[in-house]
């Protein structure tokens, strides 16, 4: 009889669990609760937990890690599925906020005008177009073809700005060798030569230098769904909570608490 018990509790266990039984189960329901999901949310925490179950990619982390992230991030609701990735951490799941996710948070907060974020590439001429907004125009000079760009031309750098509706123009410009220097700095992934900025190194350069735009974005308007979305970048999701492990050291970022915290929603009681 105990034999039996013991493999049911066997079948039903998180990292044992099947689609069906994850979301089910109590790990789940408890998160749904303790961060307030709506229902809308929670299906769409369900779907994400579905595309990281079936993602190669993290095939090693565990089960309760991708429940976490799947349920965590659900709370930001953002409507651009581009917005947030999750990526392998040993055997954990690694939040990563995307640009696209900065813009859709600055966007919410009412203030933002317009904002940009692109790559600039070796032997072009920009001075055309810069103004007092910053590089607005995106087209490229007539002169200019195509294929010459992206087949022939190096980037060297990216440039993000925003536009704020008190007037303000906040921008950000790196060298590649500044953003290399910054992944030295802040990515164990990027030291080991492998992960995310190995295989997606373009939209972690966008993301770098609107993520230094959104942190100046935050001291005019102190909204908590960008400081939190701030501190979930880079966020690992463990088999008994959050760590942040590339950068353990960054000073806490002062809410009002709009949003719930996240990282005491989603610790192992």
């Amino acid at each position: 009889m105990a034999d039996n018990e013991n493999k049911e509790k066997a079948v039903v266990s998180v990292e044992n669990a099947n689609y069906e039984q994850l979301i089910k189960s109590n790990m789940a329901t408890t998160l749904a609760t303790k961060l307030n999901l709506s229902e809308t949310q929670i299906a769409k925490a369900n779907q994400s937990l579905l595309t990281l179950l079936t993602d190669e990619k993290l095939a090693k982390c565990s089960q309760a890690s991708k429940v976490r992230f799947a349920y965590a991030t659900a709370l930001y609701d953002y409507k651009n599925p581009n917005a947030i990735a999750g990526v392998p951490y040993g055997n954990s799941v690694q939040a990563q906020i995307q640009y696209q996710g900065l813009v859709e948070d600055m966007q919410a907060t009412g203030h933002l005008k317009d904002s940009g974020c692109v790559a600039l590439f070796k032997g072009i001429d920009y001075k055309g177009f810069v103004n007092e907004w910053g590089y607005r125009q995106l087209e490229l000079p007539e002169k200019i073809e195509l294929n010459d760009i992206f087949e022939e031309k190096e980037i060297i750098g990216y440039y993000a700005f925003a536009i704020c509706d008190n007037g303000k123009v906040i921008t950000c410009l790196k060298s590649n060798d500044q953003i290399k220097q910054h992944a030295d700095r802040y990515s164990v992934s990027y030291r080991s030569g492998k992960g995310v900025w190995v295989d997606s190194y373009d939209k972690m350069a966008r993301k770098t230098v609107l993520k230094e735009v959104a942190r100046q974005f935050l001291l005019d308007y102190p909204f908590d769904r960008i400081a939190y979305t701030l501190k979930l970048d880079q966020a690992v999701f463990t088999d008994k909570g959050i760590e942040y492990q590339d950068n353990p050291k960054d000073p806490p970022i002062e809410t009002k608490g709009v949003i719930i915290n996240v990282d005491e929603a989603v610790k192992t009681e």
